[in-house]
């Protein structure tokens, strides 16, 4: 074994039973462009965002991220927030030791900020009538020992919501690359011969299993991939032309490139069945978008709308709030709506609060966490 795999090992020893969780350069903004309003979707066009203006706001922000960026000794970091349908970028580090500059078009990993896009990708199929919120999960895993506890059913919510009774994780094989070899053929065996622990519904425990699960019983539903169906129903309708799970050349030459919390670089790690959990690559510029959508400062068509609105709805209220691969909290400006990630070599964190139209994503190549900081950024732009 080498040197960066020990390396890794030991590092990775702590961190995986969090991975996945919920759990400098200088900045660099957009243009002016369109205006904004109301309402998921429902502001300007689907054309580039307006610039945030504010030149004290601003300074505030940026002393944030740098003192942050400095803390934790991050390679890179790409910082993206929206306040009233406008935007800013700061971007700080590199992508790798003497690599490029990081900017609003570097790709990075987002992590478990996937889980949105699969809830959203839910809530649209359910408004289509492709699916149903409630639809049993057995009906795509016909011999499903885990498809119901004492007569109640699983269903596609409960998978959304953390709420399936299903584990956190299937089994790692390889803790370097711990999902890579876990194929739709597993999936299909661990739902044959594993019984449920509770009744679905009852009781909200974090499942990246169960999200992977929902990715595969929507693909089916859809009758497409998973990327596929992200591109068709989310991507494309929003001019997120660099958000894929699987990039191409030109966009893996973009790509920031992992590292360990001690700075030593990382390798990537692979999605197969499990990509609807954690696989989406993205950039800052195009994470945005899709927070402006949510907070109505993005205009696109109105099944996409109708389909943010109900994932950002509360879908379990038990022993926390959650919607539809959102969790949903409460600050002293009103409701907030969140996810973070964490995968070999990456971390990564958004926000936004409906209330004062106020969204914030934070990238950063290194396995850590960015969480502190998205909230102090995201109560500093609240708070004007």
């Amino acid at each position: 074994m080498a040197f960066e795999e020990v390396v890794m090992l030991a590092e990775l020893s702590v961190g995986l039973r969090n991975m996945l969780r919920w759990s400098g350069g200088r900045r660099t903004q957009v243009p002016p462009k369109e205006t904004n309003t109301n309402g998921p979707g429902r502001g300007g066009r689907a054309g580039e965002l307006p610039h945030l203006k504010d030149k004290e706001l601003i300074e505030r922000i940026d002393r944030e991220c740098e003192a942050y960026f400095a803390a934790q000794g991050f390679m890179g970091m790409a910082v993206a927030v929206v306040k009233d349908g406008k935007v800013a970028y700061f971007n700080y580090g590199h992508t790798q030791k003497d690599g490029n500059p990081i900017d609003e078009n570097t790709l990075f990993e987002i992590a478990s900020l996937t889980k949105v896009f699969t809830g959203t990708l839910l809530a649209d199929l359910s408004l289509k009538g492709i699916v149903s919120l409630d639809t049993p999960v057995k009906e795509f895993f016909p011999e499903c020992l885990a498809g119901e506890y004492e007569g109640v059913e699983m269903t596609l919510r409960h998978l959304a919501t953390h709420t399936s009774s299903l584990p956190r994780d299937p089994v790692v094989l390889n803790p370097l690359n711990p999902f890579a070899d876990f194929s739709r053929e597993d999936m299909n065996e661990f739902m044959r011969l594993n019984a449920l622990r509770w009744a679905p519904g009852t009781r909200y425990e974090y499942s990246n299993l169960g999200m992977g699960i929902l990715g595969e019983c929507l693909s089916d539903a859809y009758g497409k991939p998973y990327d596929i169906m992200l591109k068709e129903l989310i991507c494309n309708k929003l001019d997120m032309s660099s958000t894929t799970v699987f990039p191409d050349g030109a966009l893996q030459a973009r790509k920031a490139r992992p590292h360990l919390a001690s700075g030593t670089p990382a390798r990537e790690w692979d999605f197969d069945a499990l990509q609807a959990a954690g696989g989406i690559k993205s950039t800052t510029r195009d994470m945005i978008r899709f927070l402006a959508a949510n907070l109505g400062g993005l205009q696109v068509d109105e099944e996409l709308s109708a389909a943010m609105a109900l994932a950002q709805e509360t879908h379990f209220a038990g022993d926390r709030k959650v919607g539809l691969g959102w969790h949903i909290g409460v600050t002293t400006y009103g409701k907030t709506l969140d996810h973070n990630g964490l995968v070999g070599g990456y971390c990564s964190t958004c926000v936004i609060c409906p209330q004062t139209k106020a969204g914030v994503v934070v990238l950063a190549n290194n396995w850590g966490s960015v969480d502190k900081l998205a909230y102090a950024i995201l109560n500093i732009l609240s708070s004007q």
